[in-house]
């Protein structure tokens, strides 16, 4: 069983709200979207990437992918943790290693992973990352090496594709 890291706090934490549920009686996809969203964006910010960040430099970063694995169903009341890791990054492009831990019984529900560009806002196209926010991101890859390795990372849905499926 995967436990919640106990080097860092929480990006997030939220409480299961009735409205989360779905009809299957556990809570809707779109809410751990949703919390893992804001654990990125606190991780995000901690780094240096802020809204005074945004519109002094006039870019951004946008998911350009995402995975997410559900792993245990969460429910109404349910306390929930989102811890957020930086696997990997280019000139470009930063990968985020969401996982989001249920507080009382102590396992993993999900984990989700990104692909964030950067973005110039004027031309709406990728930019490459300038020297300060290179050094934000190589400072956090050193903080990485302490925190272990990120279990579950690099998933992907691996079923034998149709012949309707390119490859």
């Amino acid at each position: 069983m995967t436990t919640a890291p106990d080097q860092v706090s929480p990006h997030h934490t939220a409480r299961v709200e009735h409205d989360w549920i779905d009809h299957n009686g556990h809570m809707n996809v779109a809410w751990y979207t949703r919390a893992f969203d804001l654990g990125a964006d606190a991780f995000l910010e901690g780094l240096g990437f802020t809204h005074d960040w945004r519109d002094r430099e006039h870019r951004t970063l946008m998911a350009v992918e995402s995975h997410v694995v559900y792993e245990r169903e969460a429910h109404v009341g349910d306390h929930l943790d989102v811890y957020v890791r930086m696997a990997a990054h280019d000139a470009k492009r930063i990968h985020l290693f969401c996982q989001m831990f249920d507080r009382e019984a102590g396992h993993r529900s999900a984990t989700c992973e990104w692909m964030m560009l950067q973005v110039d806002f004027a031309e709406r196209r990728a930019a490459a990352f300038n020297a300060d926010e290179l050094a934000w991101l190589e400072a956090a890859a050193g903080a990485e090496g302490a925190l272990g390795p990120l279990a579950g990372a690099g998933r992907k849905i691996d079923l034998k594709a149709p012949l309707w499926v390119a490859s």
